[in-house]
Order: structure tokens, then C-alpha cells, then sequence
């Protein structure tokens, strides 16, 4: 008898998986309207090419425009909109931690192994000062994200290895990770509490 009662119970499970998957499907394509309304603001004739500076300014407007402010699946910090000033160093470490944070999350980085997770953020820091046109808009000053991939550097050069075992530690806690990772005593005022990709 418990062969036949195993696949139904399974079936009534999956039932229920499928039914949230599609009501969350649902629930994206009404949000697609809105993004499509985005995209329609862009600037006519714009041409947009890969590695182009400007190009990846305007990608990162577009994002935080849809991401943020249209459908609100990110919050205000994950997407920080353009400063008036120049960066400080709490909110430069943010930015980079917060893309480390984002590519470990691709990896169901609450269930990988420290090994796992080690050898996913050494790749990723080989290579990854160099991204930031991608991820933040430009330091008003420099008119660049060179702010950033120089801090990048220098932290991921001195504190590679303090990066890797507090994200063993706090795994998907990204707030913990900002704590130790980023310029001490909390000056900033970037983390006010937990919070979590």
C-alpha cells in the first residue's frame, strides 16, 4: 500500500509547487508591463554597446529604474541611485561586497560547502575589480567607477582571506559579511541591522 501512497502524496506536494511557481510567473508578467514602460523611457536612438562606459551608466539607471523603483524587488541600498558627492569608503566596500554577496547567491550559497563557496569568491575576485562600470553609477567627481575598482584592489590584495571566511561564517547574511569586512565601528551608518540577500 505504500506504493501506491508515496507517488499521490508526492503528486499533492509537487501540486502545490507548481500552483506557487505559476501564481510567482503570473505575478512577473503583470510586473513586465511596467518594465516595458521603463525601457520605453530610454532615450530614442540611444545605441548601447558592450564595454562602453556610457552604456553601462545608462544600464545601471535602467536597472535601478526597474529593479527599484518599478517593480520593487530590490531595495533602495542594493541599487544605490547616483551621489551627489564622491563615495566614502563604507559606501565603496558596500558596493563591492554587495556583488560578491549577489554572485554567491547564484550558487545557493546557504547550502554550498566553505570549499565550495572559497573557490566560487576566489574566482570571482581574480577578475572582478575591473566590472564596476556594471554594478554602481560613477563617483560624480572622477565621472568613473575608478573609485571603486581601486578600493576593490587594495581590499581584496589585503583582506582576501578575511572576505572568504566571513562569508563561510555568515553564509547568505550579507549584512554580517558588510560588518566584518568593511571599515570598522559602524561610522557609516550603512548597517543597521540584519538583512539578507
Amino acid at each position: 500500500h505504500l506504493a501506491l501512497v508515496l507517488p499521490a502524496l508526492s503528486f499533492l506536494l509537487l501540486k502545490s509547487e507548481f500552483k506557487d511557481a505559476c501564481e510567482r510567473i503570473e505575478s512577473h508578467l503583470k510586473g513586465m508591463e511596467a518594465v516595458k514602460k521603463e525601457y520605453l523611457q530610454w532615450p530614442l536612438k540611444k545605441k548601447v554597446d558592450r564595454g562602453n562606459h556610457k552604456s553601462q551608466q545608462l544600464l545601471v539607471q535602467v536597472k535601478r529604474k526597474v529593479c527599484v523603483e518599478t517593480l520593487g524587488v530590490c531595495g533602495d541600498s542594493d541599487i544605490p541611485g547616483p551621489l551627489d558627492r564622491s563615495r566614502n569608503n563604507c559606501e565603496t566596500c558596500d558596493v563591492i561586497v554587495k556583488s560578491l554577496a549577489g554572485h554567491l547567491a547564484r550558487y545557493e550559497n546557504q547550502d554550498i560547502s566553505d570549499y565550495r563557496r572559497e573557490g566560487l569568491l576566489e574566482e570571482k575576485m581574480a577578475t572582478f575589480c575591473k566590472e564596476f562600470d556594471k554594478e554602481a553609477f560613477d563617483d560624480p567627481g572622477l565621472k568613473s567607477t575608478a573609485d571603486i575598482m581601486v578600493y576593490c584592489t587594495e581590499l581584496v590584495r589585503l583582506s582576501a582571506e578575511d572576505i572568504k571566511s566571513s562569508f563561510n561564517r555568515h553564509k547568505s547574511d550579507t549584512g554580517a559579511v558588510l560588518r566584518d569586512v568593511c571599515p570598522r565601528n559602524n561610522k557609516c551608518g550603512l548597517f543597521p541591522g540584519h538583512f539578507e540577500l
